[in-house]
Protein backbone atom coordinates (compact mmCIF):
# COMPACT_ATOMS: atom_id res chain seq x y z
CA UNK A 1 0.00 0.00 0.00
CA UNK A 2 1.30 3.94 -0.19
CA UNK A 3 1.29 6.30 2.39
CA UNK A 4 3.61 9.68 2.52
CA UNK A 5 3.88 12.48 5.49
CA UNK A 6 6.27 14.64 6.09
CA UNK A 7 9.93 13.59 6.37
CA UNK A 8 12.95 14.94 7.83
CA UNK A 9 16.01 13.27 8.74
CA UNK A 10 17.58 11.61 11.33
CA UNK A 11 14.37 12.07 14.02
CA UNK A 12 11.19 11.52 12.59
CA UNK A 13 8.64 13.12 14.88
CA UNK A 14 5.11 13.00 12.70
CA UNK A 15 2.11 12.90 14.39
CA UNK A 16 0.77 9.89 13.72
CA UNK A 17 4.03 7.22 13.55
CA UNK A 18 4.11 5.18 10.39
CA UNK A 19 3.98 1.83 11.54
CA UNK A 20 3.47 -1.71 10.05
CA UNK A 21 -0.26 -1.65 11.48
CA UNK A 22 -1.12 1.37 9.82
CA UNK A 23 -0.32 0.10 6.35
CA UNK A 24 -2.29 -2.02 4.02
CA UNK A 25 -0.72 -5.36 2.83
CA UNK A 26 -2.34 -6.42 -0.11
CA UNK A 27 -1.98 -10.69 -0.63
CA UNK A 28 0.54 -10.19 -3.13
CA UNK A 29 2.83 -7.80 -0.21
CA UNK A 30 2.30 -10.45 2.49
CA UNK A 31 6.03 -11.84 2.00
CA UNK A 32 7.25 -8.09 2.24
CA UNK A 33 6.10 -7.28 4.65
CA UNK A 34 6.72 -10.48 6.74
CA UNK A 35 10.49 -9.71 5.52
CA UNK A 36 10.40 -6.26 6.77
CA UNK A 37 9.49 -6.98 9.98
CA UNK A 38 11.69 -9.57 10.53
CA UNK A 39 14.74 -7.43 9.20
CA UNK A 40 14.08 -5.12 11.62
CA UNK A 41 13.38 -7.19 14.67
CA UNK A 42 16.47 -8.98 14.32
CA UNK A 43 14.58 -12.29 14.24
CA UNK A 44 15.47 -13.43 10.33
CA UNK A 45 18.12 -16.30 9.78
CA UNK A 46 19.80 -14.72 7.06
CA UNK A 47 20.41 -11.65 8.70
CA UNK A 48 22.14 -13.41 11.80
CA UNK A 49 23.95 -15.40 9.22
CA UNK A 50 25.27 -12.56 7.86
CA UNK A 51 23.73 -13.32 3.96
CA UNK A 52 21.78 -10.18 4.38
CA UNK A 53 23.34 -6.72 5.46
CA UNK A 54 21.21 -4.60 2.51
CA UNK A 55 17.90 -4.18 1.17
CA UNK A 56 16.77 -2.55 -2.04
CA UNK A 57 12.93 -2.01 -1.41
CA UNK A 58 11.20 -0.45 -5.16
CA UNK A 59 7.69 -0.12 -6.26
CA UNK A 60 7.00 1.12 -9.52
CA UNK A 61 6.90 4.78 -10.57
CA UNK A 62 3.52 6.86 -10.00
CA UNK A 63 3.11 4.04 -7.06
CA UNK A 64 3.27 5.53 -3.30
CA UNK A 65 4.40 3.68 -0.23
CA UNK A 66 7.71 3.07 0.06
CA UNK A 67 8.88 5.79 2.46
CA UNK A 68 6.02 4.44 4.77
CA UNK A 69 7.37 1.28 4.85
CA UNK A 70 10.90 2.69 5.22
CA UNK A 71 9.54 4.87 8.12
CA UNK A 72 7.92 2.08 9.89
CA UNK A 73 11.08 0.15 9.59
CA UNK A 74 13.08 3.26 10.78
CA UNK A 75 10.57 2.83 14.20
CA UNK A 76 10.57 -0.78 14.25
CA UNK A 77 14.77 -0.30 15.21
CA UNK A 78 14.36 2.09 17.45
CA UNK A 79 11.46 0.25 19.56
CA UNK A 80 13.76 -2.74 19.82
CA UNK A 81 16.35 -0.36 21.49
CA UNK A 82 18.74 0.09 18.32
CA UNK A 83 19.94 3.39 17.10
CA UNK A 84 18.09 3.94 13.35
CA UNK A 85 18.61 6.96 10.69
CA UNK A 86 16.25 8.22 8.23
CA UNK A 87 17.21 10.29 5.37
CA UNK A 88 16.23 11.10 2.03
CA UNK A 89 18.87 10.10 -0.38
CA UNK A 90 19.71 13.99 -1.19
CA UNK A 91 20.26 15.00 2.00
CA UNK A 92 23.45 13.13 2.31
CA UNK A 93 25.55 15.56 0.33
CA UNK A 94 25.43 17.56 3.48
CA UNK A 95 25.72 14.20 6.16
CA UNK A 96 28.72 14.20 8.37
CA UNK A 97 29.77 10.33 8.12
CA UNK A 98 31.26 10.46 11.64
CA UNK A 99 27.95 11.53 13.19
CA UNK A 100 26.59 8.54 12.00
CA UNK A 101 29.25 6.20 13.17
CA UNK A 102 26.76 4.43 16.13
CA UNK A 103 23.76 4.39 13.88
CA UNK A 104 23.04 -0.22 13.49
CA UNK A 105 20.51 0.48 10.64
CA UNK A 106 19.88 2.83 7.98
CA UNK A 107 16.96 3.80 5.67
CA UNK A 108 17.67 5.76 2.54
CA UNK A 109 14.98 6.99 0.46
CA UNK A 110 14.24 8.67 -3.24
CA UNK A 111 17.83 6.83 -4.35
CA UNK A 112 16.85 7.03 -7.80
CA UNK A 113 16.24 11.08 -7.32
CA UNK A 114 20.06 11.42 -6.22
CA UNK A 115 22.08 13.35 -8.51
CA UNK A 116 25.25 12.68 -6.64
CA UNK A 117 25.79 9.43 -6.61
CA UNK A 118 29.08 9.55 -5.37
CA UNK A 119 28.00 10.87 -1.70
CA UNK A 120 26.32 7.81 -1.81
CA UNK A 121 28.21 5.53 -2.64
CA UNK A 122 31.18 6.55 0.02
CA UNK A 123 28.41 6.35 2.58
CA UNK A 124 27.36 3.00 1.50
CA UNK A 125 30.75 1.39 1.57
CA UNK A 126 31.28 3.36 5.12
CA UNK A 127 28.31 1.53 6.81
CA UNK A 128 28.20 -1.74 4.49
CA UNK A 129 32.00 -2.06 6.39
CA UNK A 130 30.99 -1.65 9.57
CA UNK A 131 27.90 -3.78 9.59
CA UNK A 132 25.14 -1.39 9.58
CA UNK A 133 21.96 -2.74 7.80
CA UNK A 134 20.77 -0.50 5.07
CA UNK A 135 17.54 -0.21 3.64
CA UNK A 136 16.90 1.35 0.07
CA UNK A 137 13.89 3.20 -1.24
CA UNK A 138 13.14 3.86 -5.11
CA UNK A 139 11.08 3.79 -7.55
CA UNK A 140 13.19 2.43 -10.19
CA UNK A 141 15.53 -1.04 -10.25
CA UNK A 142 18.68 -0.17 -10.01
CA UNK A 143 19.27 -1.42 -13.79
CA UNK A 144 16.62 1.27 -15.20
CA UNK A 145 18.75 4.20 -13.16
CA UNK A 146 20.15 6.28 -15.87
CA UNK A 147 21.92 8.51 -13.45
CA UNK A 148 24.19 5.57 -11.50
CA UNK A 149 27.21 4.87 -11.03
CA UNK A 150 28.50 1.89 -12.03
CA UNK A 151 30.59 0.78 -8.87
CA UNK A 152 27.46 1.97 -6.99
CA UNK A 153 25.19 -0.30 -9.27
CA UNK A 154 27.46 -3.23 -8.68
CA UNK A 155 26.66 -2.42 -4.38
CA UNK A 156 22.74 -2.34 -5.09
CA UNK A 157 23.08 -6.00 -7.27
CA UNK A 158 24.47 -6.93 -3.88
CA UNK A 159 21.44 -6.23 -2.12
CA UNK A 160 18.34 -8.15 -1.22
CA UNK A 161 15.83 -6.87 -3.86
CA UNK A 162 11.98 -6.82 -3.07
CA UNK A 163 9.55 -5.16 -4.71
CA UNK A 164 6.22 -3.17 -3.42
CA UNK A 165 3.65 -4.78 -5.73
CA UNK A 166 0.63 -2.55 -6.62
CA UNK A 167 -2.76 -3.20 -5.61
CA UNK A 168 -5.19 -5.94 -6.62
CA UNK A 169 -8.93 -4.54 -7.98
CA UNK A 170 -10.49 -6.65 -4.74
CA UNK A 171 -8.00 -4.92 -2.38
CA UNK A 172 -8.73 -1.41 -3.37
CA UNK A 173 -11.20 -0.28 -0.98
CA UNK A 174 -9.16 -2.02 1.76
CA UNK A 175 -6.70 0.15 0.89
CA UNK A 176 -7.91 3.21 0.54
CA UNK A 177 -9.68 3.23 3.58
CA UNK A 178 -6.05 2.86 5.96
CA UNK A 179 -4.79 5.50 3.60
CA UNK A 180 -7.30 8.18 4.06
CA UNK A 181 -7.62 7.08 7.70
CA UNK A 182 -3.95 7.97 8.11
CA UNK A 183 -4.52 11.22 6.46
CA UNK A 184 -7.73 11.81 8.75
CA UNK A 185 -9.68 12.31 6.38
CA UNK A 186 -13.63 12.28 7.68
CA UNK A 187 -16.43 9.47 6.31
CA UNK A 188 -13.99 7.62 4.70
CA UNK A 189 -16.45 5.21 3.49
CA UNK A 190 -18.19 7.81 1.43
CA UNK A 191 -15.61 9.92 0.01
CA UNK A 192 -14.48 5.79 -1.32
CA UNK A 193 -17.84 5.18 -2.53
CA UNK A 194 -17.59 8.57 -4.88
CA UNK A 195 -13.80 7.85 -5.94
CA UNK A 196 -14.93 4.45 -7.28
CA UNK A 197 -18.41 5.42 -8.33
CA UNK A 198 -17.91 8.90 -9.97
CA UNK A 199 -14.38 9.36 -10.90
CA UNK A 200 -12.12 5.70 -11.75
CA UNK A 201 -10.88 2.51 -10.58
CA UNK A 202 -7.28 3.20 -11.29
CA UNK A 203 -5.22 2.73 -8.02
CA UNK A 204 -2.24 5.04 -9.03
CA UNK A 205 -4.89 7.78 -10.69
CA UNK A 206 -6.56 7.39 -7.21
CA UNK A 207 -3.98 7.91 -4.67
CA UNK A 208 -2.15 10.32 -6.54
CA UNK A 209 -5.63 12.44 -6.89
CA UNK A 210 -5.75 12.04 -2.88
CA UNK A 211 -2.53 13.59 -2.44
CA UNK A 212 -3.00 16.06 -4.71
CA UNK A 213 -6.55 17.24 -2.61
CA UNK A 214 -5.00 16.53 0.52
CA UNK A 215 -1.75 19.56 0.14
CA UNK A 216 -4.44 21.64 -0.42
CA UNK A 217 -6.93 20.79 2.30
CA UNK A 218 -3.83 20.86 5.29
CA UNK A 219 -4.99 24.35 6.34
CA UNK A 220 -8.65 23.24 7.24
CA UNK A 221 -10.29 20.42 9.43
CA UNK A 222 -11.80 18.70 7.59
CA UNK A 223 -13.10 18.26 3.93
CA UNK A 224 -16.98 18.36 2.62
CA UNK A 225 -17.74 15.92 0.56
CA UNK A 226 -19.63 18.72 -1.44
CA UNK A 227 -16.16 20.49 -2.20
CA UNK A 228 -14.52 17.19 -2.62
CA UNK A 229 -17.08 16.13 -5.24
CA UNK A 230 -16.10 19.44 -7.23
CA UNK A 231 -12.62 18.73 -6.89
CA UNK A 232 -13.36 15.43 -8.51
CA UNK A 233 -15.38 16.72 -11.63
CA UNK A 234 -12.39 19.06 -11.76
CA UNK A 235 -9.77 16.49 -11.96
CA UNK A 236 -11.51 15.10 -14.47
CA UNK A 237 -11.79 18.04 -16.75
CA UNK A 238 -8.03 18.73 -16.67
CA UNK A 239 -7.24 15.06 -17.23
CA UNK A 240 -9.72 15.76 -20.70
CA UNK A 241 -7.74 18.80 -21.89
Amino acid sequence: MRNTLEQLSLELLPSHQASFDNFYFSSSNLYLRDFLFNYCSGKDRSIENNQTKSVYLYTPKGNIGISHLLEACYFLYRKRGFISGYFRAEELINVDIDETINYQLLCIDDVDLLSNMEALFHFYNYHYDNEVKIIFGSHHLPSHMNNILKDMQTRFAQSLILKLNTFEDDDLEKGLFYYLRRLEWESPEKVINKLLTYYSRDALKIFKFIQNVDKYKKGAKSLSLANFHKAMLLAQDMEKN
